[in-house]
């Protein structure tokens, strides 16, 4: 009796608990390694269970395995030197992303995308599909990037064609990679070559993602299963190797568990992570920084298609997965491999999300000719022409019955849509404001409630086009109304008129209580109407809002409601903690925590500085320092003092001062900004002024009378210092930003801005220019209390004379400039 051609007849007589004449039935990996002939006969050069191996001392090639002579190890020792060559070149190089051209960009997008694609073809040439020549042999060239390094004779160099070893190879060969890149760094480090550690991680990580499908599919070898005729399962790759029953499995198994776990699984958590939380690291102006040291994730992409790297991995993983998981129903694997092809191309030809036109042209038509590949590889397949003609009947009704799914979806959503409208509210939060007292604040509040949760704020400077349906927002609209009670807030006939709708239709209302307001008294209360004129007395009567209403909602607000305490001044930080405590109270979960911790490391790059007179400034500051840090991907801080200038200048290039009427009387304005555009020690650079004007009432005046009436009588850096940032202010042209302005008119303004600062125009080529003046600097000898010390030095005098008086500029301004001015007295001495 024969053999069939393509089966291999294993005697298990020789096994203790199987009877005599007992056969097992097993398949080979390929027809002829497993010829017709007498029973238990394998190709010339291979033995094992399936003719699965080569025997000692050969090699495999094709069906046979041919003996090893002299030189057949020197592929693989040729491959190694050059892989070790190549880390070496890639280790020594640091490549500047200042420097690199846009060709250069797309140069190495195109690679990566060649890459992906011929892993993709390795990934199609597992699948049940009875490929033909000439196209079997070019597709099995793909081996080279999916770690196949059989070619090369391998048995020869290691004088044995152990399964086993050969999959540890495939296992280890990223991971030794990056070892060997870590190692090279190390020992740079101690040759005195300082190189960040995020080259190395880059350099890894471009590795990685580069080769990510193939690292995926090396993992899942073992669990790629074949039905054999004896009604066991055993590896496509190995044959021989019997699945979830022997031990060799079981050994496959375990190693290919934990290469799961240590690196595809690893790879695309950490990936998922940085991709979630990259838009609150922009926020928080992080942005700079953690791209850098993400850098091989995100910067070959756009901006706004920052997710698309992690969108790449996972249609990888699912490419690497198909093979494996469909390895029993062939039918199925061409039409969900090309969906997934498809799925991918739609969003990216929707998107356009690599960095140049060419590299989204190259990756569009290299997926057209991968499901060009797949489609004229379908009548290949090798099918059971019974079940899968059954099979493939009903999986095409699919597409069929889609068609009409698609369109009774769209008309679906429409209708969800409108229904929706109707029944819930259009704005979870309406701020009720006094423009004057509470217009920054509020733009502040809806920005940071933007950051923390998707709840739509309504704010009457976005949204409003007629006054006429303010009330009817808050009646049928609004799940919220939030009163910014500001000094002159219950004064105003519009904010009556919103207090007494919420009031009358029961809506949710959360006071808060801004420093500065003042309770008013029954008798106050009763006086408000006589401020009106008479045609906003008759407004309010044509809306159905009569005195005694706003009498009874103004006791109703005071008296029956919690407010929130609002500090107007201080750390940003301590308004951004009372925000999310409002959306509790109003319903509403943040989805991240406030944007500094007690351990945050600040290094802002851009500072930003005004008059504090006024808490308004303030808020116009902050409000400018968010969409600011939004535009440019870069850290700015509002500064409040010597203290936190001094921490935050050795690590700043910009300084932006916003203008307002009268700021120029201020003189601690003054101080602050002389001392701010100072050299630092320890960076060795002088900051760029940058003045923009805040407020349309302000007006520059020249040289001479700002020297006459606004000089420090002894200015930090010296009267020439003083003289030149006078000059400054006085010929550098300021660009303006309307505080008060609509969200999209700030949008524009801050643009416009942000074309002055040249640093950063191009956030790839910044952040390491960065990094790298922070190593320098971190290697100097920085100490904040240092440049504290040479704050001091400068103003202890002059801050002397200020403990005796008070300027007129304190008088008028009250408590918040005091406490602020003594504060500084208590810092300096």
């Amino acid at each position: 009796m024969d053999q069939v051609l393509g089966l291999r007849l294993h005697d298990r007589s020789t096994d203790p608990n199987a009877s005599q004449c007992d056969f097992s039935v097993l398949r080979c990996r390929d027809r002829a390694e497993c010829p017709q002939g007498p029973l238990g006969s394998c190709s010339e050069g291979r033995e094992g269970q399936a003719c699965n191996n080569c025997e000692p001392g050969y090699y495999s090639r094709g069906s046979t395995c041919e003996r090893c002579r002299e030189g057949d190890a020197l592929p693989v020792i040729l491959l190694l030197i050059m892989l070790l060559a190549l880390l070496a070149f890639v280790s020594n190089s640091n490549w500047d992303p200042s420097q690199v051209s846009l060709n250069t960009v797309t140069a190495a997008s195109l690679t990566s995308q060649l890459l992906m694609a011929i892993q993709s073809l390795g990934s199609i040439r597992e699948l049940s599909i009875n490929w033909q020549e000439p196209v079997a042999t070019l597709i099995n060239l793909t081996k080279l990037v999916m770690f196949d390094f059989h070619f090369i004779r391998t048995s020869c160099f290691f004088g044995t064609d152990n399964p086993v070893l050969y999959f540890v190879g495939r296992l280890l060969t990223c991971p030794v990679a990056c070892a060997l890149l870590l190692c090279a760094w190390v020992l740079q480090k101690m040759l005195g070559r300082h190189k960040p550690f995020n080259t190395v991680l880059n350099q890894c990580g471009v590795m990685i993602f580069a080769f990510f499908l193939s690292i995926t599919r090396a993992t899942l070898i073992p669990f790629q299963c074949v039905e054999n005729p004896n009604g066991t399962s055993s590896m496509m790759l190995h044959p021989g190797i019997i699945c979830y029953q022997s031990e060799e499995h079981a050994l496959f198994a375990a190693l290919s568990v934990v290469g799961v776990v240590t690196q595809p699984l690893a790879i695309l958590v950490l990936a998922t992570y940085v991709i979630f939380t990259y838009p609150s690291r922009v926020a928080g102006g992080k942005g700079l920084r953690f791209s850098t040291r993400y850098r091989f994730l995100l910067h070959r992409f756009k901006p706004s298609s920052y997710y698309y790297g992690l969108v790449l991995l996972y249609r990888n993983a699912i490419i690497a997965l198909l093979p494996t998981v469909l390895v029993g129903v062939p039918e199925v694997q061409v039409p969900l491999m090309g969906i997934m092809l498809l799925a991918v191309q739609n969003l990216s030809l929707q998107t356009a999300p690599w960095r140049t036109q060419m590299a989204n042209r190259v990756d569009m038509l290299l997926t057209d000719l991968l499901l060009v590949t797949l489609l004229s590889a379908g009548p290949l397949l090798l099918l059971d022409e019974a079940s899968s003609t059954a099979v493939l009947g009903w999986l095409l009704c699919v597409p069929i019955l889609s068609i009409l799914l698609v369109v009774l979806l769209g008309f679906l959503r429409l209708a969800v849509k409108a229904i929706r409208q109707k029944r819930e509210k259009l704005y979870d939060i309406f701020l009720c404001h006094h423009k004057a007292g509470g217009g920054s604040l509020s733009r502040l509040m809806k920005l940071v409630i933007l950051q923390h949760s998707s709840a739509r704020v309504f704010l009457d400077s976005d949204q409003l086009q007629n006054l006429d349906l303010l009330f009817d927002i808050i009646r049928t609209s609004t799940k919220n109304v939030v009163v910014v009670l500001t000094g002159e807030l219950l004064s105003r006939s519009w904010c009556a008129g919103e207090i007494v709708t919420a009031w009358k239709n029961d809506i949710h209302t959360v006071p808060l209580l801004c420093e500065g307001f003042e309770r008013l008294s029954d008798e106050a209360q009763k006086q408000i109407p006589s401020l009106w004129t008479p045609h906003q007395v008759a407004q309010l009567a044509s809306y159905g809002i009569q005195l005694d209403d706003v009498n009874l909602a103004y006791s109703w607000l005071q008296h029956e409601l919690t407010p929130l305490q609002m500090a107007r001044f201080g750390p940003v930080c301590g308004r951004e903690k009372v925000v999310v405590e409002l959306m509790n109270v109003c319903g509403l979960s943040s989805r991240r925590t406030t944007s500094k911790t007690a351990g945050h490391v600040s290094r802002p790059r851009i500072l930003i500085l005004s008059s504090y007179m006024e808490a308004e400034y303030l808020s116009a500051c902050e409000v400018f320092q968010i969409l600011l840090q939004a535009h440019l991907h870069v850290e700015c801080e509002v500064v409040h003092d010597f203290q936190q200038i001094a921490t935050c200048k050795p690590f700043a290039y910009y300084l932006i001062a916003l203008l307002f009427r009268g700021i120029l009387r201020d003189e601690d304005f003054i101080k602050l900004l002389l001392y701010a555009t100072q050299t630092c020690t320890s960076s060795k650079r002088a900051l760029e002024l940058v003045p923009v004007v805040a407020d349309s009432n302000f007006e520059v005046p020249n040289v001479d009378s700002m020297k006459k009436k606004f000089g420090c009588r002894a200015p930090p850096g010296g009267p020439a210092h003083q003289d030149q940032v006078f000059r400054n202010l006085c010929t550098v042209l300021a660009l303006p930003f309307t505080p008060l302005a609509s969200e999209g008119l700030q949008e524009r303004q801050v643009a416009e801005i942000a074309s002055r600062i040249h640093r950063y125009q191009d956030p790839v080529t910044a952040a390491p220019k960065d990094e790298n003046e922070d190593q320098l600097l971190r290697r100097g000898s920085f100490q904040p209390a240092l440049e504290n010390l040479h704050a001091q030095e400068s103003l202890v005098a002059d801050v002397t004379d200020d403990r005796s008086q008070t300027s007129d500029d304190e008088r008028s301004t009250g408590t918040p400039r005091s406490e602020e001015a003594n504060n500084m007295v208590e810092f300096v001495f």
